[in-house]
């Protein structure tokens, strides 16, 4: 059973495949107000029960090796853009045991961030806070902010 970022790269090692981990790096922001301060900000949403708000910080990508490790990944993250909060992992491989390249890297990322936006993110893919504890979400629903004026991330 999946616990830590390193059992999911020793995972993958394990198999003698070439995997690549997809990491989509997000901020999150307690959800403002209350429900007529959220009404008023997002005009048609049942925002009734969220929590919390998410946006896309970055994604980034890389092949699984050995000596991977979630501080080795935090540090890499924190010398791009440090202000995250979670990291949504998935992992990618080819059919045929070729390694991913850079475009089908961007590929795989643009679906996953379409499938976090969507609320379709995976159960079974981890997530993890700065400090490498593993996270779940109790549930999720994009927001749609075409009539606010303003712009998802």
């Amino acid at each position: 059973m999946l616990k830590t970022f390193e059992d999911l790269v020793d995972g993958c090692l394990e198999t003698g495949r070439p995997f690549h981990l997809l990491y989509v790096y997000m901020r999150l922001a307690d959800a403002p107000g209350d429900g007529a301060d959220r009404e008023a900000l997002f005009p048609g949403q049942d925002m009734a029960d969220i929590d919390s708000l998410g946006t896309i910080a970055f994604d980034a990508h890389e092949p699984v090796k050995p000596g991977l490790t979630f501080e080795r990944m935090r540090a890499n993250a924190d010398n791009y853009h440090p202000h995250w909060d979670v990291v949504f992992v998935m992992t990618a491989r080819n059919a045929d045991d070729s390694p991913v390249n850079d475009e089908q890297a961007s590929e795989f990322l643009a679906d996953m961030r379409e499938r976090i936006m969507s609320g379709d993110f995976p159960d079974w893919a981890p997530i993890f806070d700065r400090n490498g504890a593993l996270k779940s979400i109790e549930r999720s629903r994009p927001v749609d902010l075409s009539d606010t004026g303003r712009q998802a991330n």
